[in-house]
């Protein structure tokens, strides 16, 4: 096709990818692709039934790519001519109405929910680590872009990944869990869903829907902790999670941690060229249901930040950074 002759794909309506002219495209990774060598890819033949739902497909899932991808973040690495780099991507929730029998997704009630959780002990487990962020290397060659399994950046980032709290809300009385007195160490990052890139090259996942996975209203209207209950004014939750976490997760119930849901709604910072890296929540960057983040260095050399919460009727910020950027 010659310079500047592009032509847009017209509307459609048919249940395919559709491209433009001269361009192509190639699957990298589907939910359930491993992203390291001795890992084998999810068989989603296996899907008709859940047999295969126990403690190795919780274990392989750590090491598979995620579901429901959402942000794609790519840094490239210079190595030669051959296109090569880093790409990270967000893992928003588990369609459980899609993977397994008998499961009814989100609508699915409390006593059902329960009974079929009963049934499946892995199951929480392993959407657990279904969801959070997929570090991966790619590399193109004549048939298009593959993961590299080879890799030492390919990791998984889940629920369940210890994580370092910074920033203003490091250690406050509303962070602190039986698990974690300091406030200080939290245990992953779910419902992810926008992200940016920062100009030092790390990765910021955003943290949106998080009182979708807690259950307990009751704590809403703690009157023997008012500034709790003042912190959950415009962050309610039900009294059940649409995903029953707590039913075989106690750090979900509120009865119980009462202050978990304070450590998510977060910004996360990754750096995918370290696979040794702690993640990092953000938390100057507020706690709203945050949509993403991107970042620029303005004229002055700040850092600014601009963020959406995602919820009815709220806002967008801006955060800027105290300090000038140094690139060194």
């Amino acid at each position: 096709m010659a310079a500047g002759a592009f032509r847009s794909v017209t509307p459609q309506n048919s249940d395919q990818l559709v491209i433009a002219e001269g361009y192509r495209q190639n699957i990298i990774a589907r939910w359930g692709d491993s992203l390291v060598t001795g890992t084998p890819d999810f068989d989603t033949r296996r899907l008709m039934a859940d047999d295969w739902l126990n403690a190795d497909a919780v274990a392989a899932q750590e090491r598979q790519f995620g579901t429901n991808a959402d942000a794609v973040g790519y840094f490239p690495q210079v190595r030669g001519r051959a296109a090569r780099g880093l790409v990270c991507v967000n893992h928003e929730y588990v369609n459980g109405e899609l993977i397994w029998p008998g499961h009814t997704g989100v609508n699915m009630k409390a006593e059902p929910g329960k009974a079929w959780l009963d049934l499946h002990p892995n199951a929480i487990a392993f959407m657990q680590a279904a969801h959070g962020v997929s570090v991966m290397q790619i590399q193109r060659g004549e048939n298009g872009w593959t993961r590299d399994l080879t890799s030492p950046f390919n990791r998984r980032i889940t629920a369940n990944t210890p994580m370092d709290i910074h920033g203003p809300a490091r250690g406050h009385a509303l962070m602190r869990t039986n698990a974690d007195p300091t406030g200080t160490r939290v245990l992953g990052t779910f419902a992810n869903c926008s992200a940016g890139k920062t100009p030092w090259g790390t990765y910021l996942t955003s943290e949106e829907n998080v009182d979708d996975y807690f259950a307990g209203a009751a704590v809403n209207r703690d009157t023997k902790n008012p500034e709790r209950t003042d912190a959950y004014r415009r962050f309610a939750l039900r009294d059940h999670g649409f995903y029953h976490w707590n039913l075989q997760d106690p750090r979900f119930d509120t009865a119980v941690e009462p202050n978990e849901p304070f450590r998510f709604g977060w910004m996360v910072e990754i750096d995918p060229s370290d696979p040794k890296s702690i993640p990092r929540k953000r938390t100057a960057l507020g706690r709203i249901q945050h949509e993403g983040a991107n970042t620029i260095v303005g004229k002055s050399g700040h850092v600014a930040a601009y963020m959406g919460d995602d919820d009815k009727f709220e806002y967008i910020y801006k955060f800027v950074t105290r300090d000038t950027f140094n690139a060194k």
